[in-house]
């Protein structure tokens, strides 16, 4: 793996070599660049920290710098942030800049949100971010668990299942379940599908529903990488 460089330039007389030399010693050449004297493993350190728009375009300059890149993610990735931000808009763009802060090309999105947040609304601010190419999956959700964006600082909230009727008269339950975590995945070659767990009057009766719904799981494993068992399952209910 090599950094691609221009090619030096030629004097065509001894002392006109020379001299470009040491203008280019000043900052007009490529030693002045600096990146004659970066080594393979600053350089890839580098783009390693870079946040996530600054890596893609680095990945863009030339095919170099793009193996350098494909080199850095070529493990799957998970970043996860949490806000307890009761603007959902506020707590939208703080979760994203988090995990947008380092290198990842995203492949899918789950979003877990408190119950005083409107999950359409939220759907809506995270493809406006992140574009709607990818599976972007929110639910709701009585508690969350993570990171917080701003402070990096680990939090779990846990809020109560109670029906409005029974809340005490002077209770107020204004902001007390906002809150968003959301996690973003890169993971190489990977096949996404939905496969349902089908209610008893759509499902064959020569088997159980459970048994039917791991026969699919392996049929569709078995379609995309031949291999009947699955990486990973993630199931939602």
């Amino acid at each position: 793996m090599t950094m691609e460089k221009p090619p030096a330039k030629q004097g065509r007389g001894k002392g006109r070599g020379r001299g470009r030399r040491r203008r280019g010693g000043e900052g007009g050449g490529e030693e002045g660049l600096g990146f004659s004297s970066i080594t393979e493993d600053i350089f890839i350190d580098i783009l390693a920290r870079l946040p996530s728009s600054s890596f893609a375009s680095a990945a863009c300059v030339n095919r170099s710098w793009n193996h350098v890149c494909n080199h850095i993610l070529t493990r799957p990735k998970l970043l996860s942030a949490l806000s307890l931000n009761p603007n959902h808009e506020i707590a939208v763009n703080e979760v994203i800049d988090k995990v947008l802060a380092e290198p990842i090309r995203p492949h899918f999105v789950i979003a877990s949100v408190g119950k005083d947040f409107d999950l359409t609304k939220i759907c809506r601010l995270i493809k406006s971010r992140l574009g709607s190419k990818i599976p972007i999956i929110v639910s709701e959700a009585y508690g969350i668990i993570g990171n917080d964006a701003i402070t990096n600082g680990y939090k779990e909230v846990k809020w109560r299942h109670i029906d409005d009727c029974d809340m005490e008269p002077h209770s107020s339950s204004k902001n007390t379940k906002c809150g968003i975590v959301l996690t973003l995945g890169y993971f190489p070659g990977m096949k996404v599908a939905a496969i349902p767990l089908m209610p008893a009057q759509e499902r064959s009766y020569d088997m159980c529903p459970i048994d039917e719904f791991i026969t699919d799981i392996k049929d569709y494993s078995a379609s995309k990488s031949g291999c009947t068992a699955p990486v990973g399952i993630i199931m939602f209910s």
